[in-house]
């Protein structure tokens, strides 16, 4: 009996200690945690600073397709100018054909977008 009773304190002095040693991990591992939680908490704080001064160096994505059109149909109106310039300058333009042919083109952009 004595025998037991002298295993019961071993195992129960055991326990304890690996009942302290757990807690104490419990611990250590919630202010990591914590810890990471608040690092978490910044990063996206600087991730929210860093998207919006992209946004505010860059254009929207809106006006890129837009400016590209711009930048086609100004192209476009250039190279019309040019060939009628020199179309006048080898022989006599029809007053209204070129403008005419660069409307329906403009109006088939307009129905038509690339």
């Amino acid at each position: 009996m004595s025998m037991e009773i002298n295993q019961l304190t071993q195992m129960t002095t055991w326990l304890d200690e690996e009942h302290r040693r757990d807690k104490a991990e419990l611990i250590r591992l919630q202010q990591r945690l914590e810890s990471q939680e608040g690092q978490v908490v910044d990063q996206a704080h600087t991730i929210q600073d860093l998207e919006d001064a992209w946004l505010a160096c860059s254009p929207a994505p809106q006006i890129r397709p837009a400016r590209s059109r711009l930048r086609e149909l100004k192209d476009e109106v250039t190279l019309l100018l040019q060939q009628r310039k020199s179309a006048t300058s080898t022989k006599p333009a029809r007053p209204s054909g070129l403008g005419h042919r660069a409307r329906q083109h403009l109006a088939r952009r307009q129905r038509d977008p690339p």
